[in-house]
């Protein structure tokens, strides 16, 4: 193909010096492929041979003129500006780089129409984009500075002038990392949507528009040439192709489908999206998706049908089969050929692809939202983009190749035919089968584990029921002999069971539930209801064990004695009756009280309590006879009463909007009124000294009743709240209202503590069992659920000593740990705090520790890059010959105890006789630090890794490297052996754990994700799991065959964890970190076990929940859940819990 270089006026006096018969063919072939080159050329022509009917040529033609003044060069002067040199040059344009003169003296650039191509519609879109681009003020936008035009009408603008060198080639000369480059792509972006924001689209976004200039020693990306082909129909730089029926706006090989598509009034903001994300390609690879000599050898139908239905090969992918071309691609990243793919495989892989879809409404809507997805991946955090559906795939194929699948589907058809008519092709139908067959277990498989991974973040978001609903739904799901699928769902259900408060009763009765209240020891709920009635009911199964009382109105309060052998209720008639428990007959005449509010009894059993609005009242509880009258006072009502240790406490509304404790007893107040506008429920701490209000706004109150200040930040249950209570120690809240769900909180942090216990309709009663362990809720529709609470959110147990603790870990007998008195060292048993051996003087603050397999040796060393590894005897307190390994990292113990391996921060590894303490052999395999080191379970091999992102593997007998050093993405922080000593487990600092084959070094699945730096990792005892621990504060747990979450996260408190070990027999983990913090967590128990159907009932019957068709959640009500309970007892608890579990 021919590539013209010469400009038109060239070729256009060249072509007047040829015969007229053969100027058209020289004017083609010196045009060459440039169409727009060669058309204006053409009209030149025609101009010239129609120069005698010039004049009569339309007044406003829209055609360059022939007569015109001659062309500005360096040195003229236009306006304010010198010229100095031409810098660029275009079809329509001239850019130079001009002196301004005033009223400053600065270099800037000027761009102003050619000569001959100031036609009106030209000139009209010129001005409407120079007055666009005026508008953006952006630090990474050349700005434009002055506009005006020439002595002969022609429009020019003035620009920042821009120094430097196009951002891929900046790159690459510069040699910037793929971090590098996409914080230049992400500021690129942002400028992009400055733009965006300004209602300019850029349509040609490609390298040569972005320069990277230096400002203050930084590279700054400056976007240049903003919506040229939209004001001129032209590119200053590049071609532009034209079609006679349209015209395609941008460079190909950056160009968007819609834009091939010659639709420019359906081109808007995404299509440079499509071409940012070709630019991000090209800065990871070296070049772009579809090649650039590849469009331009197509024809225009072609290079359409390429943008337009060519799928682009992932970045990873064309990195792959750049062959040798690929040492030079990552010499320019600083990188190596293995690490380029690797380095972009995965978060860059789908950032990329997401915004090269053909349909751009999977695009990212915004350039902010693509820069924030880059930002993300940086920082290591989850990106938005994601591999396309399998069933997207399949759409996408069929759509671009509809002859082939057609025809594929009659050969299948064919196929079919032929092989039930004639036995000979039996054979290859069973291949097809079982390949269609395998197909779909890979299918059915994947879809299990999206179902696992959306369990696992409703669980991790706190709906711990619903999540436990997805990973029972992705059991049935799980193909057939997916053993370690179902392993991995079953040891999650077990563990997420933990954080779920579980339904244990759900009874059904005629009426709105009003009031709900457990006796003194537990054994008895009375339950009221609308009708005016009331009932005692078994607190184990909720049926009634006595007829009901009815009251002969609406039922306002009910309480029961604390000896449980007297009923009081209080309704709309006003009257407050009393009933022996036992028969619910009425026992005395009823009490009148005017206008009572509140009723309690007291706690030796002899009085009844009334608050109205005369006052408080004492009654006989046994006669109803009146004992006389406490302390009176004018409100407009009494909010709560309780019975405490130090008497009878009650709220009281002592004016709008704020209301104060008082004892009753006395009848003083308990400190300040407190204010709770738009004030519902109150009730009273056991203790009596606090109470929490609530509001219609779903906000809780706690209150110090002594000071009248907040004991805590709101709690916000969201939504009406109709009902709340404190547990019997006052540690806990329930609280339960318009939501259809109860909330269980810490009282004093006001942090949720489980699952939400959710119903089928608004909650208006709630009560706690005299123990705290349980719950009972009763709703608008007449349910009554009772539920078993679990006691707190889920936390590890302190290790603590009455001595300061400095450090933790397992030895062969359990949990040691070692404390420090006045520069003394003690080892001790952790569960009885036993001496164990002699104490010992240690020279500073200890910061690692590693006992010997059989605990009889520790080794030590202090915090600081200078010190060394001191061993000692346990037994003895003395240590063992003199320090040795200065600036050490890590320290461990060869399985038989026999040699010790310790990393140092001067990049060398070393292998030290534990007899001797006689070093074996240094290893200066790694260029920085090495942090992690451990031997193998065998002792044959050891694994060292460093934070210069590699990690080396090492022949213990004869001390050689095994193979090269395998090169990392990140900082290594710790590595671990599998217990048979198959695979490897990495944490890094960028907040990733990876699994590798030993044998052959390969990365097993994706890579696991923390936030944050990954100080800890080790395998659980039997191989079957995984834990990391992070700075991030939490330590995860995951299946070691299929990589998928097992529970929920560990929330520790160490600040910069370096110990995650299993115990001896595996029911526990310790995490432990330098600063003598350490917690026991309990290890997940065994999985499930049972079929689907007994699993599945079983969650349907602690959760109160199923999934209906669209994966929506179904409350129970209370004849389904009876029937799945009364199944659920035909079939067993799954084995590892009994029924009296949940």
């Amino acid at each position: 193909m021919i590539n013209s270089s010469k400009s038109e006026e060239e070729i256009y006096h060249a072509a007047l010096e040829e015969p007229p018969d053969r100027r058209s063919g020289y004017v083609r072939a010196a045009c060459g492929d440039d169409l727009e080159l060669l058309e204006r050329v053409e009209s030149l022509l025609k101009i010239r041979e129609d120069g005698n009917n010039f004049l009569e040529s339309p007044l406003f033609a829209d055609q360059p003129l022939m007569s015109t003044p001659p062309e500005e060069k360096p040195g003229d002067t236009i306006d304010k500006y010198r010229l100095l040199e031409k810098i660029g040059e275009g079809g329509m344009a001239v850019v130079y780089m001009a002196e301004q003169e005033r009223p400053m003296r600065r270099k800037v650039a000027l761009k102003i129409i050619k000569l001959g191509m100031d036609t009106k519609s030209v000139i009209a879109r010129f001005e409407a984009e120079r007055q666009a681009l005026a508008m953006m003020d952006h630090p990474n936008i050349a700005k434009v500075l002055d506009a005006g035009a020439t002595e002969t009408g022609r429009p020019y603008f003035v620009m920042d002038i821009v120094p430097g060198l196009p951002i891929t080639e900046y790159c690459d000369k510069n040699r910037l990392s793929i971090k590098e480059r996409l914080r230049l792509f992400i500021l690129t972006c942002n400028s992009i949507q400055h733009a965006h924001q300004k209602g300019i689209i850029h349509r040609d976004i490609k390298p040569s528009n972005i320069i990277v200039t230096m400002h203050d020693g930084e590279p700054v990306p400056k976007v240049i040439d903003f919506g040229i082909a939209k004001a001129t129909s032209q590119r200053l730089t590049e071609k532009t192709l034209f079609t006679r029926h349209g015209q395609i706006i941008g460079t190909p090989a950056y160009m968007s489908p819609e834009q091939a598509e010659l639709s420019d009034w359906d081109v808007d903001t995404r299509t440079d999206i499509y071409s940012l994300g070709i630019l991000l390609y090209e800065l990871l690879t070296g070049t772009t998706p579809f090649g650039e000599e590849q469009l331009r050898e197509a024809g225009y139908l072609q290079m359409q049908r390429i943008i337009c239905e060519e799928e682009p090969t992932k970045p990873s992918t064309k990195l792959s089969t750049l062959g040798e071309a690929l040492t030079d691609v990552a010499k320019w990243h600083s990188s190596s050929p293995e690490l380029m793919p690797k380095l972009v495989r995965g978060d860059l892989d789908w950032i990329v692809m997401k915004t090269l879809e053909k349909d751009r409404t999977r695009r990212y809507d915004t350039a902010s939202a693509l820069a924030a997805d880059v930002h993300r991946h940086l920082n290591s955090e989850p990106v938005e983009a994601a591999a396309p559906s399998i069933s997207y795939k399949l759409r996408k194929f069929a759509r671009r190749h509809r002859v082939f699948v057609v025809a594929g589907l009659f050969v299948v058809a064919a196929l079919m035919v032929v092989a039930v008519v004639s036995a000979m092709y039996a054979r290859e139908v069973s291949i097809h089968a079982r390949e269609s067959e395998n197909a779909r277990q890979e299918i059915t498989g994947l879809l299990a584990g999206s179902y696992v991974d959306r369990a696992q973040a409703l669980c991790e978001q706190g709906e711990v029921g619903r999540g436990m609903l997805w990973l029972a739904d992705s059991l049935k799901t799980a193909p057939e002999g997916s053993s370690n699928l179902g392993r991995a769902i079953r040891t999650s259900l077990a563990a997420w069971h933990r954080q779920l408060h579980s339904l244990t009763t759900v009874v059904q009765y005629p009426d709105p539930i009003t009031a709900v209240t457990f006796n003194s020891d537990g054994s008895r709920i009375l339950v009221v209801c609308q009708d005016g009635t009331a009932r005692l009911c078994d607190s184990v199964t909720g049926k009634a064990i006595s007829r009901p009382l009815n009251h002969g109105s609406l039922i306002w309060d009910a309480a029961i004695s604390p000896d449980g052998t007297r009923i009081a209720t209080w309704g709309t008639d006003r009257l407050v009756r009393l009933w022996e428990a036992s028969t619910m007959e009425q026992v005395a005449e009823p009490i009148q009280h005017q206008e009572c509010w509140r009723i309690v009894f007291s706690l030796d059993n002899a009085r009844l309590i009334t608050a109205g609005r005369d006052g408080f009242r004492f009654w006989d509880a046994g006669t109803g006879k009146s004992l006389g009258k406490a302390f009176r006072y004018e409100s407009e009502g009494v909010r709560a009463i309780t019975c405490c240790a130090d008497g009878v406490r009650a709220v009281i509304k002592v004016a709008q909007g704020k209301h104060q404790m008082f004892d009753v007893d006395r009848g003083e107040p308990i400190g300040p009124p407190v204010k709770h506008v738009n004030l519902g429920t109150v009730v009273i701490s056991p203790d009596g000294m606090r109470f929490a209000t609530c509001d219609g706004e779903g906000l809780i109150r706690v209150w110090e009743a002594a000071t009248g200040g907040e004991a805590l930040d709101p709690i916000v249950h969201g939504g009406g709240i109709s009902a709340l209570a404190f547990s019997p120690d006052g540690s806990r809240i329930v609280s339960g209202g318009l939501t259809r769900m109860a909330l269980l909180w810490d009282a004093a942090t006001g942090e949720p503590i489980g699952a939400p216990m959710r119903q089928r309709n608004t909650v208006r009663a709630v009560a706690f069992s005299p123990d705290g362990t349980r719950a009972v809720t009763g709703n608008q529709d007449g349910v009554v659920r009772i539920w078993d609470l679990i006691k707190r959110k889920y936390v590890g147990e302190p290790v603590r000593h009455q001595d300061e603790l400095v450090a933790a870990a397992y030895g062969p007998e359990g949990l040691r740990i070692l404390t420090e008195t006045d520069g003394v060292v003690q080892v001790r048993d952790a569960a009885t705090g036993k001496p164990i051996g002699k104490p010992f003087s240690h020279p500073g603050k200890i910061w690692r520790i590693a006992f010997s397999p059989d605990g009889s040796r520790l080794l030590t060393r202090k915090k600081g890059s200078a010190d060394f590894i001191r061993l000692w005897d346990v037994e003895t307190g003395e240590q063992v010959g003199r320090p040795f390994n200065k600036s050490p990292t890590r320290m461990t113990f060869s399985p038989d105890g026999s040699r010790i391996l310790a990393g140092g921060h001067d990049a060398v590894a070393r292998v030290w006789d534990a007899a001797t303490l006689k070093c074996l052999g240094e290893f200066h395999q790694h260029r920085s630090s090495v942090f992690a080191v451990d031997f193998s379970p065998d002792g044959s091999q050891f694994l060292t890794g460093s934070f210069d992102g590699t990690t080396q593997l090492w022949d213990s007998a004869t001390l050689e490297p095994i193979g090269k050093p395998l090169v990392h993405q990140s900082e290594v922080k710790d590595v671990a052996f599998s217990p048979d000593g198959t695979k490897i487990l990495i944490g890094f600092a960028d907040g990733t754990v990876r699994l590798r084959d030993l044998k052959t070094l390969k990365p097993i699945g994706t890579p696991l994700q923390h936030l944050k730096i990954v100080c800890a990792v080790a395998f659980s005892l039997d191989g079957s799991q995984l834990l990391a621990c992070s700075i991030d504060q939490t330590a995860r747990l995951w299946d070691a065959a299929t990589l998928k979450p097992i529970g929920p996260p560990l929330e520790h408190d160490c600040w910069w964890p370096t110990l995650a070990s299993f115990s001896p027999d595996g029911s526990e983990i310790l995490l432990a970190d330098p600063h003598g913090t350490a917690e026991i967590w309990q290890a997940p128990p065994g999985p499930l076990k049972g079929d689907y159907e007994r699993i599945v009932c079983w969650v349907h019957v602690v959760t109160g929940m199923e999934l209906d068709s669209t994966g929506g959640i179904n409350v129970l009500d209370a004849p389904t859940w009876q029937q799945r309970r009364r199944r659920l007892n035909e079939l067993g608890s799954p084995p590892g819990l009994t029924l009296s579990e949940f």
